[in-house]
């Protein structure tokens, strides 16, 4: 087709043949859509279960760890004071009266400890299960302690202080340390066992030869 423009020149236009209508985008594949609804919820439903596991974790009982803050505020006082006297006493006093006065102070800072956590409320202790636990070994080692100062003064040339242990044949103040950081016999007057059960020192280095 041509046409004269007002020039004078003659232009030709040649018609476009008529496009195709783009095809439409395909639709997703109704199976593929469903496998994916499907994922999406079962990665929803890990992470829910992963995220309540996760506080449960969190909220848990340990079994080895007393970690109740109204215990802990209730024994600080009394733990200060047996590490404390750890601090003072470097080495068990060779002099027998020396000895003597010794492992007094220390009974007497250590007594308190197992009364103030029993003194507390069942409701506390049964919401922190070793507390109890750990109150009886203190117990335990303030009788053997007890039964070593009696010797002194009995029989002082076959006093032996007899360090309890534990089912699996630790030192019992290795668990006790355990449970609560820091509050354990002074190492001093631990160390006066001649025949002690395995330390932590020990099991450490068993553990490294597993």
């Amino acid at each position: 087709m041509k046409q004269r423009e007002p020039s004078g020149l003659w232009v030709y236009e040649i018609p476009c043949p008529p496009q195709a209508p783009s095809p439409p985008p395909p639709r997703a594949s109704r199976v593929v859509v469903g496998t994916m609804a499907v994922v999406g919820v079962l990665v929803a439903g890990c992470l829910a279960f992963l995220a309540v596991a996760f506080y449960e974790y969190a909220d848990h009982d340990r079994l080895e760890f007393i970690e109740d803050d109204t215990i802990l505020f209730a024994i600080n006082p009394v733990c200060a004071e047996v590490e404390r006297l750890g601090d003072q006493i470097a080495r068990p006093a060779e002099d027998l009266e020396r000895r003597r006065v010794q492992v007094d102070a220390v009974l007497a800072a250590a007594r308190p400890i197992p009364a103030t956590v029993l003194a507390l409320d069942d409701d506390v202790l049964d919401g922190d299960q070793p507390a109890r636990a750990w109150a009886a070994d203190w117990e335990r080692v303030i009788d053997a302690l007890t039964v070593y100062r009696q010797s002194l003064d009995d029989d002082p040339e076959t006093a032996v202080f007899r360090m309890p242990s534990t089912e699996d044949g630790y030192t019992l103040t290795f668990r006790m340390d355990t449970a609560v950081e820091g509050c354990v016999l002074p190492a001093a007057i631990e160390s006066l066992a001649e025949d002690p059960p395995r330390s932590a020192a020990e099991a450490e280095h068993a553990n490294g030869l597993d």
